[in-house]
Formats: C-alpha cells, structure tokens, sequence
C-alpha cells in the first residue's frame, strides 16, 4: 500500500506526533501478527517532473503487505485505529492512496542488518512513472523492467553498489485527489553518500554490454510513452519505520 501526502500548513512537528501515536501503535501489532512485513516512511524532495508547476507532494507512505494479507484488511484495521486516536485532525491530506505488487525480477530489498546499519545514511531515488495507460505499454515496459533493469539493478544490490532496488506495479487506486498526475509504476533505489560522485550513466552502461552485449541507448529507445513522471529524492524517517 502506497499513500502520497501533503502536509497541512504550519502542521510542522505534528505530523510525526500524529502518526506515531495513530498509526505507529497499530502497524506495530500488524507486525507481530505477520500481517505487515515493513512499514516505510520517507520525506520527500522534488527533482523532476511533468508538471513542475504543480504542488510537491511531502511524504511517502509504503505499507509492504504479510504473506496471505489483503490491504482491504489493513486499511480497514488502520482506520478502526485511528478513529479511536485523541488527536482530532491529521495534519496532512491524503493524495492518493493505491495498492501495488513489485514488478517480476525487480525486488531487491536491503538485507535486515544492512537496513539497520546504514539505511539513516541512504539518499533514495523515488521514482512516480506514469506509462502510456495501454495493455501494450504496459506489459513492453514490465518485460523490459523483468528482463534487464531490474536483474541489472538487483546484481548492483548483491555487490553493495546501491542499498536497494524496489520495482512496484499500481494494482488498484483506492483514492485520488483532483489534480494530481497519475502514475503506474513506482521505483525506489536507494544511494550511499560514499558513492554519490559515481558516473551511473558510464556505469549502467558497462554492465548492459558485459551482461547483455547490447547498447542501453538503443534499449531506451524501445521503451514505452511516458506522458507522466514525477521524480523526488527522499530520506526515510528512522522513527516511523517498522520491519
């Protein structure tokens, strides 16, 4: 489950004091019960997008979903939660809450202790694409993520190049507010500031000719339309995170 946020204004510290004391509590115990695997937080910078004109969204929102568990099941159990909370209002606007599943051959999460170690230190890529909204488009795009992006990138998680690389295909919107561009993938990759100054283009570049003998500009070129994409820098919030 993924939810984009606006932060209300001169909502300030409030965000966080709202939702450790209405969520936190409740993720905590979905945790225990199996029902959650990871609950993620990050706040959000804009680098890139469409519509630069646009509002900047604030947070991200990920809920990774147990084995066997339904999101119906966990919205509804944070809903039930929170309307018991003492504080009376959420100091931010929802903007869109959606369910997802990771794209095949693209889910390379951080290892546990390496997510205890170092993941205060990552800088991370989120990635908002909306692909051409056609079943052509977008089964090009998932077999091109399946068969070279995300292999590519998942041999850079194995290696220690990068922290992580999480590819998520929109499997239903629950809830969007007017005016915001949508999107179907969502991609996290996480950086470690020892290697920020890396030359990814001459990099990713290497690895596509040792491992597939072919020229990444000449695969970027078969990709699909992208009419939508919003593209922010992120930083994960230690204190709300659960795994």
């Amino acid at each position: 489950i993924a939810r984009v946020l606006e932060i209300r204004p001169n909502a300030g510290p409030d965000f966080i004091v709202h939702l450790r004391t209405c969520y936190l509590p409740v993720w905590r115990e979905l945790h225990r019960e199996g029902r959650v695997s990871d609950v993620k937080i990050f706040g959000l910078n804009r680098k890139e997008s469409s519509a630069p004109d646009s509002r900047p969204w604030d947070y991200l929102l990920l809920v990774q979903l147990g084995h066997g568990t339904s999101a119906r099941q966990v919205l509804h159990a944070e809903r039930r939660f929170s309307e018991t909370c003492s504080l009376m209002s959420a100091p931010f606007k929802v903007l869109r809450t959606e369910v997802l599943s990771s794209t095949p051959n693209s889910f390379y999460p951080a290892s546990v202790s390496e997510c205890e170690e170092r993941s205060n230190d990552v800088t991370f890529l989120i990635e908002f694409t909306g692909v051409e909204d056609s079943q052509e488009a977008l089964e090009q795009y998932r077999n091109l993520m399946m068969t070279y992006f995300g292999p590519v990138n998942g041999l850079l998680v194995r290696e220690g190049v990068i922290f992580n690389f999480i590819a998520l295909e929109t499997t239903e919107v629950v809830l969007q507010e007017v005016g915001v561009h949508p999107w179907n993938q969502i991609h996290i990759s996480g950086d470690y500031p020892e290697y920020e100054d890396k030359d990814w283009d001459a990099l990713y570049e290497r690895l596509f000719q040792r491992h597939y003998s072919m020229d990444l500009d000449s695969l970027f070129e078969t990709m699909p339309e992208i009419p939508d994409y919003s593209d922010y820098s992120g930083r994960l919030i230690p204190e709300l995170h659960v795994h």
